[in-house]
């Protein structure tokens, strides 16, 4: 981060020194662009994503953030089986 700076999101991504992790980034993020246009009509380019790399983040300046909410029903939490006395260790007469 010393090295590199304030820089833009896009440029940022360039600079990723691992390949794997610089090409997962850049799909990612090109996907998360292709699918808000679907989806509402209006591509959110990069730069609008992410703040320029090296700012303290501001969750106040990001008013079209939302609140994530699990849909799915919690999970019932399975009874303890009792245990018998062979499976206590027990031995038997």
């Amino acid at each position: 981060m010393d090295a590199r700076g304030n820089l833009d999101p896009e440029a940022f991504i360039l600079t990723i020194p691992f390949n794997e992790t610089r090409d997962y980034v850049t799909r990612v993020m090109s996907f998360a662009t292709i699918y808000g246009w679907r989806l509402a009509g209006d591509p959110v380019p990069v730069s609008s994503r992410l703040p320029a790399i090296g700012t303290p983040y501001d969750p106040s300046a990001d008013p079209v953030r939302k609140q994530v909410m699990c849909r799915a029903p919690a999970p019932a939490v399975p009874a303890t089986p009792p245990t018998s006395p062979a499976s206590a260790g027990s031995a038997s007469p």
